[in-house]
């Protein structure tokens, strides 16, 4: 996690200061918040679908939450490295970039457009450790 991180995670409890609470709305959803901290842990050059990030937060047939969770994502995460389950980037909007910031982390695509996730997934662990 970034070291200026405005939330915490303490046995699955959130703490979120003041800024980010202005920064998204004090009314915002506490699994979406769950998705930003796990989302703010994928690490440079890696993806990571929005199925495992269900999952890892307990929610495993939560994937289109946290699409749904992704699409008001706050600016400073990595947005960019949450695909599809199969790779590929979702349609939902800035694709182009989204492949083009993957590419600049060193992200290579297989020629269907998929992101390899054998070679640029990471695993649960590193995502969320309560």
């Amino acid at each position: 996690m970034r070291h200026n991180s405005c939330f915490s995670v303490q046995h699955k409890q959130l703490s979120v200061d003041s800024a980010f609470c202005k920064e998204v709305g004090t009314q915002m959803n506490p699994f979406y918040l769950q998705v930003y901290m796990v989302v703010e842990r994928i690490p440079y050059g890696k993806a990571v679908p929005y199925s495992q990030i269900a999952r890892v937060l307990g929610h495993p047939r939560a994937a289109r939450e946290v699409g749904r969770a992704m699409r008001l994502c706050p600016e400073h995460l990595p947005w960019q490295r949450v695909v599809m389950a199969d790779g590929s980037i979702s349609s939902g909007g800035h694709a182009d970039m989204r492949r083009a910031l993957l590419e600049a982390e060193g992200v290579d695509f297989q020629p269907d457009g998929r992101v390899d996730m054998q070679r640029y997934g990471v695993g649960d662990d590193a995502l969320w450790r309560p």
